[in-house]
């Protein structure tokens, strides 16, 4: 299956690939955020709006609705605990546990606010990209943040990129987890992509995009023939090969209108980007 929310108005379309059609519609008050799908299938999501409502479906629609202080602008859901765990415009992450049906105690972070949040599915980890130009790690079993790493930072001390750290502030946008477990890319405000290692606070490999633009999606692609790194900012994709951090550019996609998101189905090459048009692109 691929799910997709749009605009105009606010809905979510399901297509079932084994039948190379739509599976249904629906149809929603305001703009979604973010979604997540919380089962195998799409039986159950969740839906994070503009207007601070977090809003749950089953097959059958709409199940519940609930709110959240401040305005969301990411998610992640964790299946070890069944935390989902809310990101946005406050200093701190809301934590909604779907088994016990109710807030527990937020994490208090040292930002203002959070753009974008990330778990691995290898140690379970959680990474808030915050808008300090900062990634903080917390540890879902102890509640306790374990590290921060200072991106903005990093990326001033970086010798032979575009950029003067006196003309912006630099915030995290994006975030991602290699499958390994043990590196984490992370996208800035202005349009570059740091590679981490876990173990160190520098950065393995640096990366500009070239428009100045924040990076909205980060994704890592891995076959026979290498392993990929892929950065998108709204104009273009690009595409290298991480274990060859020496090496330039592996490829671009510039596709016709402004990115919002993109999926890769594992070790097929098929991908798909969701832009500021109604249809779906499909490269390959």
């Amino acid at each position: 299956f691929i799910a997709a929310t749009g605009v105009y108005p606010p809905q979510v379309k399901v297509y079932e690939l084994s039948e190379l059609s739509m599976k249904f519609e629906r149809h929603m008050d305001c703009e979604t955020v973010q979604f997540e799908i919380l089962s195998d299938d799409y039986s159950k999501m969740v839906f994070l709006q503009s207007d601070r409502t977090v809003e749950f479906h089953a097959k059958f629609g709409t199940y519940y609705k609930t709110r959240i202080p401040k305005v969301g602008r990411d998610m992640l859901y964790d299946p070890i605990n069944c935390d989902l765990v809310l990101v946005g415009s406050s200093n701190e992450a809301y934590r909604l546990n779907l088994e016990q049906g109710r807030f527990l105690k937020p994490l208090s972070l040292l930002a203002d606010a959070a753009n974008c949040a990330e778990r691995s599915h290898v140690h379970g980890l959680y990474s808030i990209g915050t808008e300090a130009g900062t990634v903080e790690c917390w540890d879902p079993r102890e509640k306790n943040r374990i590290g921060v790493t200072d991106v903005g930072d990093a990326l001033a001390k970086t010798s032979g990129i575009n950029w003067d750290p006196s003309t912006s502030d630099v915030e995290v946008t994006s975030l991602k987890y290699h499958p390994d477990g043990l590196h984490l890319a992370a996208g800035t405000s202005n349009g570059f992509t740091l590679l981490y290692d876990l173990r160190s606070s520098r950065p393995i490999m640096v990366k500009d995009q070239q428009y100045g633009q924040p990076i909205v999606d980060i994704k890592f692609h891995q076959t026979a023939e290498g392993s990929y790194l892929l950065a998108a900012d709204k104009t273009i994709l690009k595409i290298w090969d991480h274990t060859k951090a020496s090496e330039g550019l592996f490829a671009s996609i510039e596709p016709p209108a402004d990115i919002n998101e993109i999926n890769i189905f594992p070790h097929s090459g098929l991908m798909v980007m969701a832009t500021e048009q109604p249809r779906l692109h499909i490269y390959f």
